[in-house]
């Protein structure tokens, strides 16, 4: 804006220079010609103009100058105008000092009112405020607006409604959303801010808001970095707008800060510390509002990165797809590191299916879920896997007397004389192979039995075996 201006500044002097011709008072044709000039005229009025006024087809536009004084003829104090002037666009003939502006025309779409050029007219509450009392319409006419302020606590001062905090929010010349804004623009109070021109690096002053392009900035979609939704009008972080309509998931709301919202039963509110990582800083919560999680990482070694806590190999194990359980994890999930994990969408065992958690689920009889008494007696307490992908939740009391809850393997553990422990060698002769339960919640891992006679080794279990189960559900 400033640019253009100077440059219409200058091709206006270049054509005084070409087209004035001083005849006793000046008659000055400022002529846009083809090659770029306007088509205004000053001329001299029809009244004789007294001695030593000045040529005000000479004078620049906005000049202050000072006629003779009524008594001599003349009106005192006088603002030099142009047909572009003191923010209006004049149009038709304009009296000026003495002497007649000629504007012609406006353009299109804009309509002569009272010798200005109007378009849109102001309102008395406009975008970003309110005015007060009476003011020009930007149509060449007037508007009375309420002497009072529509606001609560806020006043009229200069014909514009100006508040100070709580009863407004300054406007910073960086915005939260990442936006900055440039030059001078309204505060958010009924005053204005200065905020120069410091738009960052690769960006411009574009409307009063610096604006960037790829690859300096990414612009917004729809869906927050958190995977919540934008909804209504939103700014893109480049400095520029974002439409994302109001489509918010069903049974959700768009709020007030354009993002959409969710309560109970339609979302699940995330915290900041969910199965399997941790968050730092504010983030999503999973239902359109924000958590404010600790900044620091409570495991040792790990880092903030990114609004997520993370560690290396050294510091932590990283999941694989498929667990130590059994199970698999299908699609995107976290890493247990703080990153993340891609497994194949397609689960491995025939007859399971990836579900929206992303691990594998089975039903019968492609698998069988398991119940809170294992076959051999034991007892599961806690949440565990159920050996189809799934949970189950039992019971933290242990059934037997005198059994408590191992809370690290969720099964239920006792000593004797509570209960009696087996080994691998059974009272019947027998003699058990692979891991088995103990008979008091722990497990033994029982070689294979030493050769009977030479050349008869027995190479695989024989006999009855209990071997207990203990799955754990994915992290």
């Amino acid at each position: 804006m400033r640019r253009d201006y100077s440059v219409s500044r200058l091709k206006a002097w270049m054509c005084r220079q070409a087209y004035c011709i001083v005849q006793g008072w000046s008659i000055c044709v400022l002529a846009w010609t083809a090659a770029g000039c306007s088509v205004d005229t000053v001329s001299a009025g029809d009244a004789a103009m007294p001695p030593g006024s000045p040529d005000v087809a000479s004078l620049a536009p906005d000049a202050i100058i000072q006629w003779p004084d009524a008594a001599a003829g003349g009106d005192g104090a006088c603002r030099v105008l142009a047909c572009n002037s003191a923010g209006a666009q004049y149009c038709g003939d304009i009296p000026n000092c003495g002497q007649t502006l000629h504007c012609g025309q406006c353009p299109s779409g804009l309509e002569c009112k009272n010798s200005i050029c109007a378009g849109n007219c102001v309102t008395c509450n406009p975008a970003g405020g309110d005015y007060c009392g009476t003011i020009g319409d930007n149509c060449g006419g007037s508007l009375d607006c309420p002497a009072t302020c529509p606001k609560a606590g806020w006043t009229c001062t200069d014909h514009i409604c100006t508040a100070q905090p709580p009863f407004c929010t300054p406007v910073t010349c960086a915005t939260t959303s990442g936006d900055h804004y440039c030059d001078k623009i309204g505060n958010g109070c009924g005053g204005s801010l200065d905020c120069g021109n410091d738009c960052p690096t690769g960006w411009d002053c574009v409307n009063n808001i610096c604006v960037g392009k790829k690859p300096i900035c990414n612009p917004l979609s729809c869906t927050t970095p958190t995977g919540d939704h934008y909804c209504g009008t939103v700014g893109d972080g480049c400095g520029g707008t974002l439409t994302c309509g109001d489509d918010c998931p069903a049974g959700w709301t768009c709020d007030t800060d354009h993002i959409c919202k969710g309560l109970g039963g339609v979302c699940t509110p995330s915290t900041c510390d969910p199965a399997g990582g941790h968050y730092c800083g504010k983030v999503g919560d999973g239902c359109g509002g924000t958590l404010d999680c600790p900044a620091v990482c409570a495991n040792t070694g790990w880092d903030c990165v990114d609004r997520v806590c993370k560690g290396s190999i050294v510091f932590c194990e990283p999941l694989k797809c498929e667990t130590a359980s059994g199970d698999n994890y299908c699609g995107t999930v976290g890493d247990g590191c703080g990153g993340s994990l891609d497994c194949p969408l397609t689960c491995p065992k025939t007859g399971w299916t990836c579900d929206t958690d992303s691990i594998c689920k089975g039903a019968l009889p492609v698998c069988s879920p398991l119940s809170c008494t294992t076959p051999s007696g034991d007892s599961y307490c806690g949440t565990v896997g159920d050996q189809c992908g799934g949970t189950l939740d039992c019971p933290l009391t242990c059934p037997k007397a005198g059994w408590t809850c191992d809370t690290t393997k969720h099964i239920c553990k006792a000593q004797p004389p509570v209960c009696t422990q087996v080994s691998c060698d059974a009272a019947s002769g027998d003699h058990y192979c692979g891991p088995i339960g103990d008979g008091c919640g722990g497990s033994l891992d029982c070689e294979p039995p030493v050769p009977r006679r030479a050349g008869r080794a027995r190479t695989a279990c024989a006999g009855a075996m209990r071997q207990l189960a203990m799955p754990s559900r994915p992290a």
